[in-house]
């Protein structure tokens, strides 16, 4: 089952030249696949601001634990976001992208986990 939970646009103003004009800004769309045995939820957009809340809901409210976490098109994370991502990730969801930026967040998130010498330390 595919099910889209939520998209939401905020609109603004912007002067460009005297002229204003509107842009799209802050957008994130979260998609929630759910499967006999989990669910995957696939971001895309921006994981930031009142976005986090929303995903984490969104996350919360999943009837069977979320295995896969799609990053492949999120476009920006703010410290709250990286927070949430961090929790899912310790609650067993595996964490998915291929740009550099998000493997970058992935990558300092997940650390621990992969440096047994940090490991021994704990």
């Amino acid at each position: 089952m595919l099910r889209i939970t939520n998209v939401r646009r905020q609109p603004r103003l912007e002067l460009e030249d005297g002229a204003a004009i509107e842009r799209e800004r802050e957008m994130l769309r979260i998609t929630v696949q759910d499967s006999p045995q989990s669910v995957a939820l696939k971001l895309e957009g921006q994981l930031k601001g009142p976005w986090v809340e929303e995903t984490e809901r969104v996350w919360k409210n999943c009837d069977r634990p979320v295995a896969v976490v799609d990053l492949c098109d999120v476009t920006s994370v703010d410290l709250q976001g990286k927070d949430l991502l961090a929790k899912m990730y310790q609650g067993g969801a595996n964490l998915v992208a291929y740009t550099p930026m998000m493997t970058n967040i992935i990558e300092v998130l997940t650390r621990n986990d992969k440096d047994p010498e940090k490991k021994e330390a704990h």
